[in-house]
């Protein structure tokens, strides 16, 4: 939503442009998911968190309330910024060994290695995820 936002939102891109140069010097791209590519939903997540500070920055200038007010509402939402905090430490590690075995270098001896490590991954995470925990259950839809 935030990403759509400002896709249809030219004035507010630009000044979330300045937002960044001012604080990353340099512009950082918002990534918008396809869903027929790979990864890009892991990739959208990642890059509204790396603009964090750079959106934090825009929600408070006046010029962000004429942003979507449901995109607005996010940007200004603390909850929001540690569920995405969540997200990305529990997928970071998950696309990591996606793009590990899609690359050139990849093997099949490493394939069951990387997907035991997601597993323990997700065994950690989950101790801190209730829901997390529900899907990894026996007759959940990971084990399923």
């Amino acid at each position: 939503m935030i990403i759509k936002a400002f896709i249809n939102a030219p004035l507010q891109l630009s000044c979330l442009r300045q937002c960044q140069l001012q604080l990353y010097g340099r512009k950082k791209a918002l990534i918008l998911s396809i869903i027929t590519q790979w990864g890009t939903n892991y990739r959208q997540a990642k890059s509204v968190y790396e603009n964090k500070d750079a959106l934090k920055l825009f929600a408070m200038d006046p010029l962000s309330d004429e942003l979507n007010s449901s995109a607005r509402e996010y940007i200004r939402d603390p909850m929001f910024w540690v569920q995405l905090d969540t997200l990305h430490e529990l997928l970071q590690p998950i696309d990591k060994a996606l793009k590990m075995s899609e690359s050139d270098k990849g093997d099949l001896g490493h394939v069951i290695p990387r997907w035991e490590q997601i597993h323990t991954h997700l065994d950690l995470v989950k101790e801190s995820s209730p829901d997390l925990a529900d899907f990894m259950k026996p007759g959940g839809m990971f084990l399923a």
